[in-house]
């Protein structure tokens, strides 16, 4: 399973069966970097830099920063439990 298709996998689920995760975070623009963040495996820090300069309407509890590492934790382990690991943006890309 691509590292794609295991982001889709977990942000369908996402969207089924925790909605308030969603609503917790509104800004489409963070959601957009947040899912940009999971493809490239970017760290939570990484992630950081690059919203630091983006217009984003201000997060209230929980932080984005905890659900982006939820996210990128869950997609690592689900890329493990697959026996294959999860594919590099430069191998998507070639």
């Amino acid at each position: 399973m691509t590292r794609n298709a295991i982001i889709g996998m977990l942000l369908r689920e996402m969207t089924e069966e925790m909605p308030f995760v969603l609503r917790a975070l509104p800004d489409d623009r963070l959601w957009s970097a947040m899912v940009a963040g999971l493809v490239a495996d970017e760290d939570v820090d990484a992630l950081a830099a690059k919203i630091a300069g983006m217009r984003v309407r201000a997060t209230s509890a929980p932080d984005w920063r905890e659900v982006y590492g939820a996210l990128r934790e869950m997609v690592n382990e689900t890329a493990v439990q697959y026996h294959a690991p999860a594919q590099t943006l430069e191998a998507a890309n070639a």
